[in-house]
């Protein structure tokens, strides 16, 4: 059974239906390690929540961070320490490098990749890929590679991923 890494923000609404979405392949004994990190803004609201789950690190504050009344949210808000801000943004470096840095293990359409690589042989380079969230980092067990896949909040890709 291989561990998937899920970087993602709290307060995004495709990471709320990967969260949900991914409730059956972990009562099937998938395991995933939910990694929070500040991609759409780096608001106040947005720190206190993920310095809240950084403190309370389980499936139950994610899933009340997701799935819970405002009251619910609210009570996992936290004033963030220096040491959470910090382990926040390494989120978001890890998350940034991968789109950046590492686009190789980034899937992405066939004829997409062609054409980076096409910019490339024409000695230029490629606009760098956007990163965003929901993104699982996975073993991927038919081939024995790392891979980096979006598009998580969708059951096809969740398959994919798990099966």
């Amino acid at each position: 059974n291989n561990t998937v890494y899920i970087i993602y923000d709290p307060r995004c609404k495709y990471c709320h239906e990967t969260f949900n979405l991914s409730r059956s392949y972990v009562k099937s004994g998938a395991t995933i390690k939910w990694i929070p990190a500040l991609v759409l803004n780096q608001s106040e609201n947005g720190k206190q929540l993920a310095a809240g789950i950084l403190r309370k690190p389980s499936e139950d504050t994610i899933n009340k961070t997701f799935n819970g009344t405002d009251e619910e949210i609210n009570s996992i808000k936290v004033i963030p320490t220096p040491q959470e801000l910090a382990e926040l943004d390494k989120h978001l470096g890890a998350l940034q490098s991968i789109f950046f840095y590492h686009e190789d293990i980034v899937a992405m359409p066939k004829e997409d990749r062609e054409q980076r690589e096409a910019i490339r042989s024409a000695g230029q380079k490629p606009q760098p890929l956007t990163a965003g969230v929901p993104v699982a980092i996975f073993v991927n067990k038919k081939t024995g590679k790392v891979e980096a896949r979006r598009g998580t909040s969708e059951t096809a890709t969740l398959d994919y991923i798990f099966k």
